[in-house]
């Protein structure tokens, strides 16, 4: 009976393993063609879905299940994704100009030049993030946690990051002009060539601090 259990129990778990990580990114399809049709679907899975280049301006997907999903050049423009799990997306090129993000979950993602332009990001889980080359002017992102995201030529003018958390940030050539900054933590973030608030750039090993 003992070898029994010893085989059974390990046996159980590793069922239980496979179909957990079998389920755990898989949409669910009728979300996906509810999406499709109405634009409208709070709290949808759609996670690992590919809606590369889909047109979802003004789509309500507030609290909805993105992660890992495709939305690569998808139109989200005006959209609400207000607490939506967006960790691990890819957004390259995506157009979310104007839209909610506010309280989402977006560590990981990939918004390589995804235009931002507007959009309300704020205490959103930006952490680790891919912001290379995106246009955030202007974007709110107060209390927004950027740490150790890439934000390496992004356009961040006008921008809000008042209490922003940039610890760690690559901010190398970004633009930081009119920005608001206030009591936001850059922590060995790397500032160089950054262009600050006051339209100075920033100089060599500016780690922590604009060294003009």
């Amino acid at each position: 009976m003992k070898r029994r259990s010893i085989i059974f129990v390990p046996s159980l778990i590793l069922a239980a393993t496979l179909f957990i990580s079998g389920t755990s990114y898989a949409f669910n399809q009728k979300d996906m063609d509810t999406v499709i049709a109405t634009k409208q679907c709070e709290k949808c899975d759609l996670s690992g879905a590919d809606l590369s280049g889909a047109n979802l301006q003004g789509a309500s997907l507030s609290a909805c299940y993105l992660s890992q999903a495709n939305l690569s050049g998808a139109n989200l423009s005006q959209a609400n994704l207000q607490g939506a799990k967006l960790a691990a997306c890819l957004l390259p090129e995506a157009n979310l100009s104007g839209a909610d993000l506010s309280s989402s979950d977006l560590s990981g993602a990939k918004l390589l030049r995804t235009n931002l332009s507007g959009a309300n990001l704020t205490k959103a889980n930006l952490t680790g993030a891919d912001l290379s080359g995106a246009n955030l002017f202007p974007a709110g992102l107060f209390r927004a946690d950027l740490s150790k995201a890439n934000l390496s030529g992004a356009d961040l003018r006008g921008a809000n990051l008042q209490e922003a958390n940039l610890r760690g940030a690559d901010l190398q050539g970004a633009k930081l002009l009119n920005a608001n900054l206030k009591d936001s933590d850059f922590t060995g973030a790397n500032l160089t060539g950054a262009t600050w608030t006051d339209g100075l750039e920033c100089g060599r090993d500016s780690i922590g601090v604009c060294k003009k």
